[in-house]
């Protein structure tokens, strides 16, 4: 269970995104499918868009994102466990990976000790480590990857803690083989500032959830349209 300290500031890492998921349950067990594996925005119909798009190019894929999830807590759930179930299952030829948004707090370790959020040069190694270890858990034989980076939030704190968490991963993709990172966090904000609406089509129109960190429908889509392109470009 999530430390009781923890409860409050978690809270609004993991609201539920108001984004429906469209996904069709089907689990293949067969090689080949690209996997995506990340928190709630993956989870929901961002992810499943992704699936979508890439779909209707060829590219067969599964999401095994998992709401309220990340990296920091294996207490919570283990995703580099996991990860070794998931590519004995599904075999992917290539993963996506998006997570950052319940990650911004202290480190479980393994053997039960924490790595403060404040102890930035242990959090940060400890967390590149964990990337890396979740790269090589899903693609034991190698094979392309992408890292989609976290998008602005209207929260400054959470803000903060997200960009720290997305240079991390920029390094890791960049010192990996086959690695793509994606950068999302002015697709949102086109002008370097955080916005609930954008001008779609010309009308004004609701991207992010009332709590300033999730997707609408609308705001899934148009994050997807600027991101399956660098997957496929990446899966080829």
């Amino acid at each position: 269970m999530i430390a009781p300290t923890r409860r409050r500031f978690l809270a609004c890492l993991t609201a539920a995104a108001v984004v429906p998921v469209f996904r069709s349950g089907r689990a293949r067990a067969h090689g080949g499918d690209v996997l995506l594996c990340g928190g709630s925005t993956l989870a929901g119909g961002f992810g499943d868009l992704l699936v979508e798009r890439m779909a209707a190019a060829g590219v067969s894929a599964h999401n095994a994102a998992r709401p309220a999830t990340g990296l920091a807590r294996p207490d919570y759930f283990d995703w580099i466990a996991h990860a070794r179930t998931l590519a004995a299952r599904h075999r992917p030829r290539g993963i996506v990976l998006m997570f950052g948004g319940n990650d911004g707090q202290s480190l479980k370790t393994d053997d039960g000790r924490w790595i403060r959020w404040e102890e930035e040069a242990a959090w940060s190694s400890a967390y590149r480590a964990r990337i890396d270890a979740l790269r090589t858990a899903l693609l034991p034989n190698g094979g392309p990857v992408v890292w989609i980076g976290y998008p602005i939030v209207r929260i400054p704190k959470l803000r903060r803690r997200l960009q720290r968490i997305n240079a991390i991963a920029r390094e890791a993709m960049a010192a990996a083989p086959r690695a793509t990172y994606v950068d999302t966090w002015s697709v949102l904000a086109p002008e370097g500032r955080f916005t609930d609406t954008l001008t779609i089509g010309g009308r004004r129109t609701r991207v992010r959830a009332d709590d300033g960190i999730h997707l609408t429908v609308q705001g899934a889509r148009l994050l997807a349209e600027q991101v399956a392109p660098r997957i496929l470009e990446a899966m080829a």
